[in-house]
């Protein structure tokens, strides 16, 4: 699945571009939005704001992993990373969940690949004793109508049981969804509606935290509140709070905190995915000291500094194996936790606690 990996990164890479480049214009224009339908007591803001300011001890250690190479690690890393001891002095790194990105329209065939795929992976995560989260996007083909969503989302799970369901993976981040901002909270409903009949939990929002984000998510949840759905887990997609560290001359963390002071009373607010750099073309002069360097900062700030300050109830990793040799080389977005041959990264022992 790595074609999708990189489809579902083009917009990031612009954005973090941008915000590297100084270029992010963090005051988007304000998109209008509705008061909410039924009010309720908000929940209270984090004291933290600035990048020294909101280093926190490490409460929130990442419990899922988002990865779409799975299988790859069934037999391996992966027993060791849900097994066994925790270090002594160290945070429990241990997964517990997983996650996993589908097109929708793999619900429309009964022989995609793309579905085909989704079961192995299902198969080998339950295999492993991890609860199953599915996020639909779209992979080649326009995002779907409300109408289109119900069937293929109910056609790709059936018979094959999840316990959590990503509406959809970062609306804002997808061009159409962003023109037509009605239809990201109505494939909330029909998630919501799916689950609430076939004993899986919704999850609103998966908002990437780049320039507008915040905006973004208030109208979101005004036109879910319109359509008298309730949303009591909403997902974050801090990138640029988590690798910010590597920019200190801007307020990396500004999106994802506004995002975060939207929660109401009980709300839960997970990180369903979050990756620290090591490679991302144009982004600094490469070399794997330089690399290493950067990924094990952005990975700290994860741990220490974002996840506490959000209140992240879970924190999903992405990901764990590039599998690439980028020696001399940065040939495309790579957060991944281990390296060409299998090696362990300084920022995956940050992350396993190992």
């Amino acid at each position: 699945m790595l074609q999708l990996k990189v489809r579902r990164r083009t917009n990031r890479v612009a954005a973090l571009l941008a915000l590297l480049l100084g270029l992010g214009a963090l005051g988007a224009a304000a998109i209008l939005s509705q008061p909410s339908r039924v009010p309720r007591a908000p929940v209270s803001a984090p004291e933290h704001r600035s990048l020294q300011g909101r280093s926190q001890q490490i409460t929130f250690p990442v419990d899922g992993i988002s990865d779409q190479n799975l299988s790859k690690w069934f037999g391996g890393p992966l027993r060791k990373m849900i097994a066994g001891p925790t270090p002594a002095g160290k945070p429990a790194a241990r997964i517990r969940y997983a996650r996993y990105v589908v097109p929708w329209e793999a619900g429309e065939t009964a022989g995609s690949r793309y579905r085909t795929q989704l079961y192995i992976w299902r198969q080998h995560a339950i295999e492993a004793g991890l609860k199953t989260d599915v996020a639909i996007t779209a992979f080649g083909r326009s995002v779907p109508t409300a109408a289109q969503y119900r069937a293929a989302v109910a056609s790709l799970l059936a018979g094959h049981p999840i316990e959590y369901l990503e509406a959809w993976n970062e609306p804002n981040n997808d061009s159409e969804l962003i023109a037509n901002r009605s239809l990201a909270p109505e494939y909330m409903r029909e998630a919501a509606a799916y689950c609430a009949s076939n004993g899986c939990t919704p999850i609103a929002g998966d908002f990437l935290d780049v320039a507008g984000s915040a905006n973004y998510a208030k109208q979101y949840r005004a036109t879910l509140n319109s359509l008298g759905v309730s949303a009591h887990i909403w997902g974050i997609h801090p990138y640029t709070d988590v690798n910010g560290v590597n920019d200190p001359t801007v307020e990396p963390e500004r999106e994802a905190l506004k995002i975060r002071e939207q929660l109401v009373g009980g709300d839960k607010l997970w990180i369903t995915e979050a990756g620290a750099y090591y490679c991302f073309a144009g982004r600094f002069e490469w070399s794997r000291r330089t690399a290493e360097e950067k990924q094990r900062a952005a990975a700290e700030r994860l741990v220490r500094t974002v996840a506490p300050s959000l209140g992240a109830e879970h924190v999903f990793y992405y990901g764990l194996y590039f599998g690439q040799d980028t020696r001399g080389l940065c040939p495309r977005e790579d957060t991944e936790l281990y390296g060409e041959s299998e090696v362990l990264r300084p920022a995956g022992k940050v992350i396993l606690g190992d």
